[in-house]
């Protein structure tokens, strides 16, 4: 068992639309209320879903 996720399936779907549409990663964090580091992390992580 490890941390809740800082973002739900449903927030890492639009982060990664609001990304594909041109928004800055300082943006994103703000937006949604997490660092710029996690916003890194969830892009990564839907590319690779979206890959697969």
């Amino acid at each position: 068992m490890g941390r809740l996720p800082a973002l739900s399936d449903k927030q890492a779907k639009e982060l990664y639309k609001d990304k594909l549409n041109g928004e800055s990663i300082s943006a994103l964090a703000k937006k949604y209320s997490v660092s710029r580091p996690t916003v890194h992390r969830t892009i990564e992580r839907m590319e690779q879903k979206n890959n697969k």
